[in-house]
């Protein structure tokens, strides 16, 4: 009977060993970590502080954005919000005096807050600590407005978040927008610091930086029912053929490229003279989508169909002398193409940037609208 309950104790012991295992195993040279959670293994990578900081700098903001927004709309927008929290909280935070919020809202962990004359209502305070409204949350606000070239790897290993915007002097197009980077220890590891100093400031992994980021509106009359959308599928035509006539141009590039590679395989070829051949075809290629006349041809195309289906803004319309003229450097000052073709994994998205100018204006006093810009999508090319 003895040698049976030393039997059953130690099979108890090995399911539990098995069932509820609570080591964290570490790989042979510290790299990668394993912990249990929720009774699964999750790999942990380790970041040295240099290594985060390394990959942290590679983090960017999509320098443009496209939509309905402006810059100058979206700073308001930003700032009223950010306000209206602000007041709500601090509306909450006087009806309730006998709290020590300083010391609840510095932490923002309530559980840690000190609450004066508890008394025999130690819970109800409780409740008015976890209740206490929300602070605006900056990161909420513009994930879905500001793209971040951020891939998933990244997005699992670094924490990043918004912070705050700021408007740019003298254009009311662009605005600078802040943001901030922390380890992710759900999923990564890093030099041993005391967890009270993770995601702050004291954090040896903690990276700032902010980058100018210029709005592009639409206020066209393109919307459902407009004239626009009603002669939609007419109109493109002309485009699709300007763009398909192109495209099959490369493909006549692509088989002489492939007729120089075979050639290259025989013998008694010059070899180095085929292959100078062939890089400058791909060059060719290359210059297509990107050249002066591709712009020029679609932008006439652009300028004449929304003319002949009176799809001007409001805002700017044409009997009050407004023009649509191509956002170049003659009222921007970067380089960035007015025209772009992106045909990557069947998007067939063109996108054209443009501007509304009123030319009869003296040239110092000229009226122009903010920069726009429009993307269409087609599927004939």
């Amino acid at each position: 009977m003895k040698f049976q309950k030393s039997k059953l104790r130690k099979f108890f012991e090995v399911a539990t060993w098995i069932t509820i295992p609570t080591v964290t195993a570490a790989s042979i040279g510290g790299a990668i970590y394993y912990v249990v959670k929720n009774s699964r293994s999750i790999q942990k990578e380790f970041f040295s502080v240099s290594q985060f900081k390394e990959e942290a700098k590679k983090i960017r903001l999509n320098p443009e954005v496209f939509g309905s927004l402006e810059a100058s709309d979206l700073y308001e927008d930003f700032k009223n919000r950010q306000a209206k929290a602000k007041q709500i909280v601090d509306d909450y935070i006087k009806k309730y005096p006998q709290i020590d919020w300083n010391k609840i809202i510095k932490q923002n962990i309530p559980k840690h807050a000190r609450v004066l004359n508890f008394g025999n209502k130690k819970e109800s305070h409780k409740k008015i600590i976890n209740n206490l409204p929300k602070s605006f949350d900056t990161h909420e606000y513009l994930k879905s407005k500001i793209q971040v070239e951020l891939d998933f790897q990244k997005t699992k290993y670094l924490d990043f978040r918004f912070t705050n915007i700021e408007k740019i002097e003298n254009d009311k197009t662009k605005l600078r927008i802040e943001y901030k980077v922390f380890l992710n220890y759900e999923y990564a590891s890093g030099d041993f610091e005391p967890k009270s100093k993770r995601y702050t400031k004291a954090s040896k992994y903690y990276y700032t930086n902010s980058e100018v980021v210029t709005f592009y509106s639409n206020d066209l009359k393109i919307y459902n029912g407009s004239k626009f959308a009603t002669q939609w599928q007419e109109n493109k035509t002309e485009v699709e053929t300007i763009i398909r006539k192109l495209n099959e141009n490369n493909k006549s590039i692509d088989k002489q490229i492939q007729q120089l590679e075979e050639k290259i395989k025989e013998e008694n070829t010059n070899q180095e003279q085929l292959r100078k051949k062939i890089e400058q075809l791909k060059e060719n290629k290359k210059k297509v989508f990107i050249s002066s006349d591709f712009y020029n041809q679609i932008f006439e195309w652009f300028k004449k169909t929304i003319d002949k289906t009176d799809a001007y803004s409001d805002n700017y319309k044409k009997e009050d002398g407004f023009v649509i003229e191509p956002y170049t450097t003659t009222y921007s000052n970067n380089n960035l193409p007015y025209i772009l073709w992106n045909p990557t994994k069947g998007l067939n998205e063109l996108t054209i940037k443009f501007i509304f100018v009123k030319k009869d204006a003296p040239k110092k006093d000229e009226i122009k609208s903010y920069p726009k810009a429009i993307i269409f999508t087609l599927d004939n090319v």
